[in-house]
């Protein structure tokens, strides 16, 4: 996969470490920065199954708001990965971790919630319908996960994500994701 343009200020980057932890090859190219802001294109390779690790918790303020991407590589991966020191996501938009283990669930992932962090044990994902609670973040994880479901999985409200990702679609469809819009999809 590869993201042109995007920021790579080190302390927004945990979710590239943590892909590279996981056995994924991460490649930067710097840019010109914007601004104080240093940017790049970023290319991410990597091995059909990624490695289960426990995320070291200094490394979770780098992450905070990719937490939710993470979850998704952590849900394909071989082994179980932990995350704790996340008590903040609790609060953001939606509870994130009480809806990534009960999404992830209902997909057929094992999954411990924690009081500040989970426990996920990663498997074969399964399709399925899950919640969103309006929250961006959590609609693009899973609809990103649907390109290495079984099956199809629905979000109930992806409506959020044009307010932060306005491209998002595409991006998806690029990644040989499909996107209905709900007015199109049949009831079963």
């Amino acid at each position: 996969m590869e993201a042109l343009g995007v920021s790579l200020n080190p302390t927004r980057s945990g979710l590239l470490d943590a892909l590279e932890r996981m056995g994924a090859t991460v490649e930067r190219r710097a840019l010109a920065a914007a601004g104080e802001e240093p940017m790049g294109d970023v290319t991410v390779t990597g091995p059909e199954r990624l490695t289960a690790i426990e995320l070291p918790t200094e490394w979770v303020p780098r992450m905070i708001d990719e937490i939710p991407a993470w979850a998704m590589a952590a849900a394909t991966a071989h082994g179980r990965s932990r995350i704790s020191g996340a008590s903040e996501l609790r609060v953001k938009e939606s509870d994130r971790l009480a809806l990534l283990a009960a999404n992830l669930g209902a997909l057929g992932i094992t999954v411990r919630e924690q009081k500040d962090g989970l426990e996920i044990e990663g498997g074969r994902v399964g399709g399925g319908a899950v919640r969103s609670d309006g929250d961006h973040r959590i609609a693009m994880a899973f609809a990103t996960l649907g390109t290495r479901a079984a099956g199809p999985i629905t979000v109930d409200d992806a409506s959020s994500i044009a307010t932060s990702y306005p491209g998002f679609a595409e991006a998806l469809t690029s990644l040989r994701g499909q996107v209905e819009p709900a007015s199109t999809r049949r009831s079963a």
